[in-house]
C-alpha cells in the first residue's frame, strides 16, 4: 500500500472517529430546543428534518461517502443554523481534503457553539486546529498585468487575495491568470503545508498584425508614432491587439494617416500617397521616358504620367513602369533629381506570341521577296534572250520582205509576176509574226522587270529581324542597384 493511500485512509479514519464522537451532540438538537430557538427559532418540522439529515450524514460517513455526507450536514445546518453541526462539517471537509474550509468551520464552531460543548471537546478542537494548520500553505501571486483575473484549479478566485497571500490546501494546484487583450498563462504550483509558495505571472499581450501596402517605395511607416519600416514591406507588422494609428510619409507626397483596429487575423492598410501639389520647378523632378517602341504608356509609382517630362514629380527613388500592347510590362527603380529633367530609357521585350508572329512575317516577307524577285529576274532574262533572238530573225525577214517588194515592182507584168507576189506575201507574213512575237517577248520582259522591282520592295519593306535586339544606353549608379536616369 503506497504512502498516499495510507494517508487517505488515516484521514478518513480520523474523520469517522470525530463524527462518531460528535454524533452524541446531535441529541442536543432535540433535547435542547432553546439552543435551536436561539439560533433563529426553526420550526419543529425543520428541527425534525435537520435531525434526520444529520443522522443520514453520520450513516454516510460510516460508509465512507463523504461527499454525500457533506451535503446532508450542510442541509441540516441550513435548516437550524445549529452551531454544533459546524464540527461535523469541518470534519467532513477534512476527510475530503478541503483543509482551508475545514479550518474555517472549526474556528466558527469554537466561536459559535455553546461553551459547554466546546469545553467538553477542547482536546478534539485543538487537535483539529493544529492538524489543519499544518496542512495549509499560502500562495503569493505577483503580476503587473492590468485587469488580470485568477482561476485556481479552474475556479475564479479574487486575485487581490492572492497578491497578499491566499490560503490553499497543501498539494498541487493549477494557477491560471488571464486578462483582456493578453495571452492567458497557466502554471502548476506545489503548496506545502505551513509554508508560502511564491509565483510571478506577467502576461504578454495578444499579438496581431498590420499589413501596410503602398503605391510608393521607400515611404516611412509609423505605428502609434513609432517608425516600423519603409515600403515596400514584405511582411506584416507584428503588434499587440488594439486601436492603432498608421502613418505613411515621404518627402514630396501628401502624408497618409489611418486608424485601424488590430485584432484576430490582423488589419490591412492600403496607403495611396498623392504628389504634393506644392511642388515647383525647384523642388520637383521631371522624367522624360523613352523606349525601343513608340506609343508607350508610362506611370510613376502607379500614377499615369506623360512621357515628355512635362509633369512635376517628387524627387527621389521611384518605380517607373512602361506598358505597350503586345510587349511585356517593364518597370524598374530610378532616382529622379530635383530641379532637372531626367531621361529614362527602356528596352521592351515582346510577348512570345507576338515575337513569333513578327519573326514569321519577317522571314515570310523575305522569302516572298526573293521568290518574286528571282522569278522576275528569270522571266526578264528569258524574255530579253528571246527578244534578242527574235530581233535577228525579224531583221532577216524584214530584208526579205523589202527584196520581194522591189522584185515585184521591177517585174511589172513579167512571166514570174505570180511567183514574186506569192513570195512577197510570205515575207510580209513572217514579218508580222516576228513583230507579234517580239511584242510578246517585250511584254514578258516587262513583267519580269516588274517582278524584280516587286521582290526588291518586299525585301526592303520586310519587318526587321533585329527589331527586338536593339538596346538603348542605360546608366547604372554603382553600389546602388538603381537605374540613374540621364539628365539634360
Amino acid at each position: 500500500m503506497n504512502t498516499d493511500a495510507t494517508a487517505t485512509m488515516k484521514r478518513r479514519s480520523s474523520g469517522r472517529s470525530q463524527l462518531r464522537v460528535i454524533a452524541a451532540i446531535a441529541a442536543l438538537m432535540a433535547a435542547v430546543p432553546d439552543v435551536a430557538r436561539a439560533q433563529g427559532q426553526p420550526s419543529p418540522a425543520a428541527v425534525r428534518e435537520a435531525s434526520e439529515r444529520f443522522q443520514r450524514g453520520i450513516d454516510l460517513t460510516d460508509e465512507g461517502n463523504y461527499s454525500a455526507a457533506l451535503t446532508e450536514f450542510q442541509r441540516a445546518y441550513a435548516l437550524t443554523q445549529n452551531a454544533l453541526v459546524l464540527f461535523n462539517l469541518s470534519a467532513t471537509h477534512e476527510a475530503l481534503g478541503h483543509f482551508v474550509e475545514a479550518l474555517d468551520l472549526m474556528g466558527r464552531f469554537e466561536r459559535e457553539a455553546p461553551a459547554p460543548a466546546v469545553r467538553e471537546r477542547r482536546a478534539l478542537v485543538d487537535g483539529a486546529l493544529a492538524r489543519l494548520r499544518g496542512r495549509i500553505g499560502t500562495l503569493l501571486l505577483e503580476t503587473d498585468t492590468p485587469g488580470a483575473e485568477l482561476l485556481l484549479d479552474g475556479i475564479a478566485r479574487p486575485i487581490g487575495e492572492a497578491r497578499v497571500g491566499m490560503r490553499l490546501d497543501a498539494g498541487r494546484h493549477r494557477v491560471t491568470v488571464r486578462a483582456p487583450g493578453h495571452v492567458a498563462r497557466e502554471e502548476i504550483v506545489d503548496v506545502v503545508g505551513g509554508a508560502s509558495a511564491r509565483i510571478a505571472i506577467n502576461l504578454a499581450r495578444v499579438q496581431s498584425s498590420i499589413l501596410v501596402r503602398c503605391n510608393v517605395a521607400r515611404a516611412e511607416v509609423r505605428v502609434d508614432g513609432v517608425v516600423v519600416g519603409r515600403t515596400p514591406m514584405a511582411s506584416p507588422i507584428l503588434i499587440g491587439e488594439g486601436r492603432r494609428v498608421v502613418e505613411v510619409t515621404r518627402d514630396g507626397y501628401a502624408p497618409f494617416r489611418q486608424e485601424v483596429t488590430a485584432a484576430g487575423l490582423g488589419a490591412e492598410v492600403r496607403a495611396r500617397l498623392s504628389w504634393d501639389p506644392a511642388l515647383d520647378a525647384n523642388t520637383g523632378a521631371r522624367a522624360r521616358i523613352r523606349a525601343t517602341e513608340p506609343n508607350i504608356t508610362a506611370s510613376i509609382d502607379g500614377r499615369r504620367v506623360s512621357t515628355d517630362g512635362s509633369e512635376l514629380v517628387p524627387p527621389g527613388v521611384h518605380v517607373v513602369r512602361v506598358e505597350h500592347r503586345d510587349f511585356l510590362v517593364t518597370e524598374r527603380e530610378v532616382e529622379l533629381l530635383a530641379g532637372v529633367v531626367s531621361t529614362v530609357d527602356f528596352s521592351l521585350a515582346p510577348v512570345p506570341a507576338f515575337r513569333d508572329e513578327w519573326m514569321r512575317d519577317a522571314h515570310a516577307s523575305r522569302r516572298n521577296g526573293w521568290i518574286v524577285g528571282g522569278a522576275g529576274a528569270a522571266v526578264t532574262v528569258g524574255g530579253a534572250v528571246f527578244l534578242a533572238v527574235r530581233g535577228v530573225t525579224y531583221g532577216t525577214d524584214l530584208s526579205s520582205r523589202d527584196s520581194a517588194e522591189r522584185a515585184v515592182q521591177m517585174c511589172g507584168g513579167c512571166v514570174n509576176g505570180m511567183a514574186l507576189a506569192s513570195a512577197l506575201a510570205d515575207a510580209r507574213d513572217r514579218v508580222t509574226v516576228d513583230e507579234i512575237l517580239m511584242g510578246v517577248a517585250g511584254g514578258v520582259t516587262a513583267v519580269g522587270v516588274a517582278g524584280v522591282i516587286t521582290g526588291a520592295l518586299l525585301l526592303r519593306n520586310a519587318p526587321a529581324l533585329d527589331r527586338f535586339e536593339r538596346r538603348p544606353m542605360v546608366w547604372v549608379l554603382p553600389g546602388r542597384g538603381l537605374g540613374l536616369a540621364a539628365s539634360f
